[in-house]
């Protein structure tokens, strides 16, 4: 209940101390039959009875502080129906502006425009896990033990991006763009402190934002029938400061990408017809991707009484090849491409995630540690317990891509 609806208790009249908002959640000293008020709360800031703030949360996690509900039986129909709402559906509008401007042999363009993202998993809801509520099979029933939230906004961005593109002489045109991006409604997981009747994870909307900004070189030198170069290099930075909670999902602090690519279209290339047949519409290219991982916190399973620190970001680099033949048929009214492409060459084992604790992509430390030998020795065969366990933590997800070999044939009119 909140201040503002409370005016007596057990009978007695209810003085606020004066800096309580009439919309502070009241907390009393028992469940059913409350005498006293022990305490408020706004948000994520707390206060004692007197109206002092908290500076930590030990004062109101005892067990005879408990909220003041409005319908105190938690197992009623009522209780269920009352806590769910309809979805309130949200509009986003998504602007795409360019200008572009020719000055000799300059061109000057600027851009802005919006992006979206609807939520994926984080907002399923599965209204079986609130019945692990307070049992511990609940970490294998859903993400890393943490309940999903099905009002969840969609992750929306503004960039906006400028540029100039130099041409020196008739094949060969410099290009340098700079981009500035806000992300906003980021997805994080934050610990709802002395939630009731249990403290729990969830996803949440942060309030704060993510800025991006990339710069990108490319230089394009081709001769007749688009034979010739193009070569780049871009490169972006991403500041995402979040206090508010304990994990942050996956940005990387730095991304760079270079990539060069050649292409022999005239077919002027051997002395023999099958070389020249082979060198026209040709391609080869590459192209270098790295990530420096950002160092965020990551709340690993509810053995962990504290949040722990990621290690120092680790450092992903992939490398990716494609060769790329077309051929045109019927007065060149068709073309068909076929395509091989090699992501991840050099088959480099490059980490999404990994455990705080280990550092490891494939442990969190659970099973070897002491402190938790007797509770898998409980489990009804504990060897097939860490068996299954092991395969739950070794997650697909906490790596990125290895070496993948793409044949293709593309049909263009």
């Amino acid at each position: 209940r909140k201040a503002g609806d409370v005016t007596t208790l057990n009978g007695n009249a209810v003085s606020h101390p004066s800096n309580i908002g009439s919309s502070y959640a009241v907390y009393v000293n028992d469940l059913n039959n409350p005498t006293s008020i022990m305490g408020y709360r706004n948000g994520n800031i707390w206060y004692d009875y007197l109206g002092n703030r908290l500076s930590n949360y030990a004062y109101m996690s005892q067990p005879y502080v408990v909220p003041y509900l409005a319908n105190p039986d938690i197992y009623s129909p009522t209780f269920y129906s009352d806590n769910f709402k309809k979805y309130k559906t949200v509009y986003n509008i998504l602007p795409f502006i360019q200008l572009n401007y020719n000055f000799r042999k300059y061109l000057v363009y600027c851009s802005f425009y919006s992006n979206s993202q609807n939520p994926s998993y984080e907002s399923v809801f599965n209204p079986i896990n609130y019945g692990y509520f307070s049992n511990s099979t609940f970490l294998a029933s859903n993400y890393r033990g943490v309940f999903t939230n099905s009002a969840l906004k969609p992750t929306s961005s503004n960039t906006i991006e400028g540029g100039i593109y130099n041409y020196l002489g008739s094949n060969t045109k410099i290009g340098l763009s700079y981009k500035y991006a806000e992300t906003a409604n980021i997805i994080e997981i934050r610990k709802y402190i002395n939630a009731f009747p249990y403290e729990y994870y969830s996803f949440y909307n942060t309030p704060n934002i993510m800025v991006t900004h990339g710069l990108t070189l490319t230089v394009n030198s081709n001769k007749v029938f688009k034979t010739g170069f193009d070569i780049g290099v871009s490169a972006c930075v991403q500041q995402h400061v979040s206090n508010s909670g304990i994990y942050n999902l996956y940005f990387p602090d730095v991304i760079t990408k270079s990539w060069l690519a050649y292409t022999v279209d005239n077919g002027m290339h051997g002395n023999t017809n099958f070389y020249k047949y082979f060198s026209k519409h040709f391609t080869l290219s590459m192209l270098l991707h790295y990530r420096k991982m950002t160092t965020f916190t990551q709340f690993l399973s509810s053995y962990y009484d504290n949040n722990l620190p990621m290690p120092a970001g680790k450092h992903n680099i992939n490398l990716n090849v494609s060769v790329q033949k077309s051929f045109y048929t019927y007065n060149k009214q068709y073309v068909i491409t076929t395509y091989i492409i090699i992501e991840n060459i050099l088959n480099t084992q490059n980490l999404m995630f990994y455990y705080a604790k280990t550092g490891n992509a494939s442990d969190d430390g659970y099973l070897a540690n002491a402190q938790n030998q007797s509770e898998i020795n409980l489990q009804n065969n504990p060897e097939a317990y860490r068996n299954y366990y092991r395969m739950y933590v070794n997650n697909p997800y906490n790596y990125d891509i290895p070496r993948i070999l793409r044949i293709g044939i593309k049909v263009g009119f």
